[in-house]
C-alpha cells in the first residue's frame, strides 16, 4: 500500500541503500551511501536511481515509478505516503552533508522530539539574524506554518528557498495546496531535480579540499607516500565521477605559501581586505597582553 502510491522505488529509497547497475542492467553492488562517500567515491543514491529509471523506462514513466501519480497532479503528496526516515542520522557520516550534522543528531530523538529540536534551532537562527517574525513562524504548529506559507505564496506568487532566493512562480491554486500542507508540483519538481545536484557539489567540494590538503601536507612534510596517496585519490575520483576534480599548480603553490606563513599572517591573508586593519589591531592587542 505504501510502495505503490509513493512510487515503485519508494522502499529502496527509504532503506538508504544504493544499487549500482551496469550498462547491461545486471545487479552488481549494494553499498551504503555514507560508506561510499567516506571511501572517496562519487556516491549519490537519488541521482543514480533517477538516471537508471530514466534510461530504462523514460522520464515520464520514471517519475511515475519513483515518485508516484502526484508527478502528474498539481500537488505532490509522495512525501506523506513514504516510509519516512527509517535509519535516522545516517547522514552524519556523509561528507556532502557536513553542514547539517547538528540537524542529523536531532533525528536520534525520534520524529516528535527531533522535530521540536529542529524547530528550536530554526527559531534560534532566525532570531540571531534579527528575523523576529521568522523565529515566531518557526515554532508554530505545522498546520499554522502551512497556512502562513500559503498566504505568503498567494501574496507574492513566488516560492523562495531558505535564503530568500526565487525557486519558481506559483499560481493561486499552488498557494492553496501549500496552505493545506501539500507541496505544489512545480516546487516539488524543482526540489527533486536540484537536491541531488547540491549533494554532488557539496561532496565534490569536500573531496577536493581533502585531496588538496593531503597533497600540500605531503609536499611540506616531504612525504612521498602522502603525495602519492593524494594523487591516487584524485585519479580514483576522476575515473568514475560525474564532476571531475581539477587541482591546478597555482592552487598548490598558493596553499604551500600559506602553509609556510606564520599563523598571524595566514589569518590576516584569509580576512577580507576591509576588515584586515581591525583584525590586525585585535591580534596586536592580544599579543601585548
Amino acid at each position: 500500500m505504501t510502495c505503490v502510491p509513493d512510487g515503485g522505488f519508494a522502499l529502496a529509497d527509504r532503506t538508504q541503500f544504493r544499487v549500482l547497475v551496469d550498462s547491461k542492467t545486471r545487479w552488481r553492488l549494494i553499498s551504503c551511501q555514507p560508506v561510499g562517500q567516506l571511501s572517496g567515491h562519487d556516491t549519490n543514491i537519488k541521482r543514480d536511481k533517477r538516471k537508471w529509471a530514466y534510461d530504462t523506462i523514460g522520464k515520464v514513466r520514471g517519475d511515475l515509478a519513483r515518485y508516484g501519480v502526484s508527478t502528474q497532479l498539481p500537488f505532490d503528496f509522495s512525501g506523506r505516503l513514504g516510509l519516512g526516515n527509517m535509519l535516522p542520522a545516517t547522514s552524519i557520516l556523509k561528507p556532502s552533508d557536513a553542514q547539517r550534522r547538528d540537524r542529523q543528531w536531532a533525528e536520534l530523538a525520534g520524529p516528535a522530539y527531533g522535530g521540536l529540536v529542529n524547530q528550536a534551532l530554526d527559531a534560534w537562527d532566525a532570531w540571531a539574524l534579527g528575523d523576529r517574525s521568522g523565529a515566531f513562524v518557526a515554532v508554530l504548529p505545522t498546520a499554522a506554518k502551512n497556512a502562513v506559507a500559503g498566504a505568503k505564496l498567494a501574496a507574492t506568487g513566488v516560492a523562495k528557498d531558505a535564503k530568500g532566493q526565487k525557486v519558481a512562480d506559483v499560481t493561486l491554486s499552488g498557494a492553496f495546496w501549500k496552505s493545506i500542507g501539500l507541496n505544489p508540483t512545480v516546487i516539488a519538481k524543482q526540489s527533486r531535480t536540484n537536491m541531488p545536484i547540491y549533494q554532488d557539489k557539496a561532496l565534490h567540494t569536500a573531496v577536493q579540499a581533502k585531496i588538496t590538503e593531503m597533497w600540500v601536507s605531503g609536499i611540506v612534510e616531504r612525504d612521498d607516500d602522502k603525495e602519492a596517496q593524494a594523487q591516487k585519490l584524485l585519479h580514483d575520483w576522476n575515473e568514475n565521477a560525474g564532476m571531475p576534480i581539477v587541482i591546478r599548480p597555482q592552487t598548490l603553490r598558493s596553499k604551500l605559501a600559506a602553509a609556510h606563513m606564520e599563523g598571524r599572517d595566514r589569518l590576516l591573508k584569509s580576512t577580507p581586505r576591509a576588515n584586515r586593519a581591525a583584525v590586525a589591531a585585535q591580534l596586536d592587542a592580544g599579543h601585548e597582553n
